[in-house]
């Protein structure tokens, strides 16, 4: 009957300890997330999708600023806002980005930061390569975002 209450009392401590699920790492070190976005319209720069991994639910956002491709040059620059809403709400955050899309290959490398909610301060690495799909005139594609 003794085991009893130190069973309840080292439960209780290592409940203490334990890193809630919302600050756990990932092996890595980081997080990881995929994504799938496309445009929502055939003009528009707002893009929409969905996220997955380390955290599951939606993505918004949009192209803030995009460089004109220069003749001959086989980049284009590229100032994104990405705004992930997590199903659970506490790992939501903001992420500004900036970086490059291959003209060639339509894939994109971004690097950037979290400027607001989970995870505020910490550095983004994005990703992304196009996919055929239907949601949009304009493409979609799919990658990671991965946050330290």
């Amino acid at each position: 009957m003794r085991a009893l209450p130190a069973l309840l009392l080292s439960l209780v401590v290592a409940a203490a300890f334990a890193a809630p699920a919302e600050t756990r790492q990932s092996p890595a070190g980081g997080f990881r997330i995929t994504v799938t976005n496309w445009f929502t319209c055939a003009t528009c720069t707002t893009i929409r999708g969905v996220v997955a991994g380390d955290v599951v639910g939606t993505l918004g956002g949009a192209v803030v600023a995009l460089g004109p491709a220069a003749k001959g040059v086989a980049f284009q620059t590229l100032h994104d806002r990405f705004v992930v809403r997590a199903a659970r709400g506490s790992r939501s955050f903001v992420a500004l980005v900036n970086g490059r899309r291959n003209l060639e290959t339509g894939t994109a490398a971004l690097d950037g930061l979290v400027t607001d909610g989970w995870q505020k301060g910490a550095m983004v690495h994005v990703e992304l390569r196009p996919i055929a799909c239907t949601r949009s005139a304009r493409g979609c594609y799919t990658g990671t975002i991965r946050v330290r």
